[in-house]
C-alpha cells in the first residue's frame, strides 16, 4: 500500500474512485515508480520517471490514467482539477519554473532518460537490524 498511496499518491475519495486525489512523492532513492489498480469504474495508474530536458535540465515526469466519468485533483507542484482520462505532467527540478500539464508529443520531443542519476550512497545493515535513530531522524510526517 505504501507504493500506491504514499509514493504514487493515489487516494480514492469516494467509493469506486468516482472522486480521487493523486499527490506523488518520488523519493531521492527512486529513479522511477509505476503502479495502479482497477475498480468497477476502471483503471487508476501513475508512472513517475526522472528525465532530462536539454532546455530545462532535470525533470520529474508523471503520467496518469484514471477512469472516464471520474474526476479528481492532481497535486504535482501546482494543483489541477481534472476529469478522468490520461494526463501528462512535468516538474522542473533545476529551475524555478512551475510544474506544467503537457501534451505527450512535447514529452517525446523534449525529454530523454536521466542517465546521470545514481542511487544515493547508504550504509548496508544486516538482515533484521533496524537503525531506529536514522528512521526517527529521516521520518517525514504526513499532511
Amino acid at each position: 500500500m505504501v507504493l500506491l498511496t504514499e509514493i504514487l499518491g493515489i487516494k480514492l475519495e469516494t467509493p469506486l474512485g468516482r472522486n480521487w486525489r493523486i499527490e506523488p512523492h518520488l523519493t531521492k532513492w527512486l529513479e522511477h515508480a509505476r503502479g495502479g489498480f482497477a475498480t468497477g469504474m476502471g483503471r487508476f495508474e501513475v508512472v513517475l520517471r526522472r528525465m532530462k530536458s536539454f532546455a530545462f535540465g532535470r525533470i520529474e515526469r508523471m503520467d496518469v490514467e484514471t477512469p472516464w466519468g471520474s474526476e479528481g485533483t492532481v497535486v504535482f507542484g501546482p494543483t489541477w482539477l481534472v476529469s478522468g482520462g490520461k494526463g501528462h505532467y512535468i516538474k522542473f527540478l533545476d529551475s524555478e519554473r512551475e510544474a506544467e500539464k503537457v501534451e505527450m508529443d512535447w514529452i517525446e520531443r523534449e525529454l530523454v532518460e536521466d542517465d546521470d542519476w545514481t542511487e544515493p550512497e547508504h550504509e548496508e545493515w544486516p538482515v533484521g537490524v533496524v537503525d531506529w535513530d536514522a528512521l526517527e531522524k529521516n521520518h517525514v510526517k504526513g499532511p
